[in-house]
């Protein structure tokens, strides 16, 4: 399963929509949005990150958290957080030489929903907040690494292979 992107991730939400998410997702509801694009945004592995956005950005009655499990060709992710970026570098070179003028969402859902591009998710490192870094050191090497809370934006329902209430 060498060709596939396996995860699990949390989506924290006001208590009042878990029903019609469970439903059915609409993906459109954000549209606009300027980090990764209209989609169905995940926190990755962490329920508690998803709890505390609910909490702190959103003016929610009763929060609940909704635990996704998603499965895709890797093909059909562009997936930030690897170490083998191909078609991630052209579509970076591509925002950066042509369409400046739109934010990295924009350009992203203008090439899925008005281009065809194949993509089912994004899965991106946020280090907007508490960027942390550590090295290790090995004898004479040292290796810097940073690390963060990883978001999903999924485009469609595709990649989606089950979906429950958690909270």
């Amino acid at each position: 399963m060498k060709d596939k992107f396996f995860a699990i991730g949390y989506h924290g939400t006001d208590a009042r929509y878990t029903p019609s998410i469970l439903s059915g997702i609409d993906f459109a509801i954000n549209k606009g949005d300027k980090f990764l694009g209209q989609g169905f945004y995940l926190w990755r592995d962490s329920y508690n990150r998803a709890y505390k956005w609910s909490q702190s950005t959103r003016n929610f009655e009763s929060i609940d958290i909704l635990y996704v499990k998603v499965e895709c060709k890797k093909e059909h992710v562009l997936n930030f957080t690897s170490q083998s970026w191909g078609k991630e570098n052209m579509l970076l070179e591509m925002h950066k030489e042509h369409f400046s003028d739109k934010t990295f969402g924009e350009f992203i859902d203008y090439l899925v929903y008005h281009k065809d591009l194949d993509i089912n998710m994004i899965v991106i490192i946020d280090l907007t907040k508490n960027q942390t870094t550590f090295n290790i050191k090995d004898g004479e090497s040292e290796t810097n690494f940073a690390f963060g809370d990883i978001q999903i934006c999924l485009k469609n329902n595709r990649p989606i292979l089950k979906i429950d209430k958690v909270a």
